[in-house]
């Protein structure tokens, strides 16, 4: 404790600015205010709630492609029941449906396993 106050006696205004900026990134975490890389958003938790009730889809895991603005650029959806094709039909139309986007944007994957 004594090697840390000594340090922060002699710190230069530059070291502390920096220390204030990772203090609050670290509290910002922390509250939830940023969230992490390769967390799910709640539009993918919503979409998967909804096409796991879809007859026939299974374990379904989504993921959406946004661009700069928010805008959605492609959806990849991997369901149990993708290997029938009738299934993959309805995940797609309703992906289509639910976000507007056209049919090429969508990507519909049978889940391994």
């Amino acid at each position: 404790m004594k090697r840390i106050l000594e340090l922060l006696k002699g710190a230069r205004r530059i070291e502390w600015i920096a220390a204030l900026i990772a203090v609050a990134i670290l509290l910002m975490q922390l509250l939830g205010a940023i969230e992490p890389t390769g967390a799910q958003t709640d539009l993918e938790r919503r979409l998967e709630a909804i096409l796991a009730s879809i007859e026939g889809v299974g374990r379904v895991e989504v993921m959406v492609a946004e661009d700069a603005e928010g805008g959605v650029e492609g959806v990849l959806v991997v369901a149990e029941g993708a290997w029938n094709a009738a299934v993959c039909l309805r995940i797609q139309y309703a992906v289509e449906t639910l976000l507007g986007i056209e049919a090429s944007a969508v990507e519909v994957v049978q889940r391994a396993g």
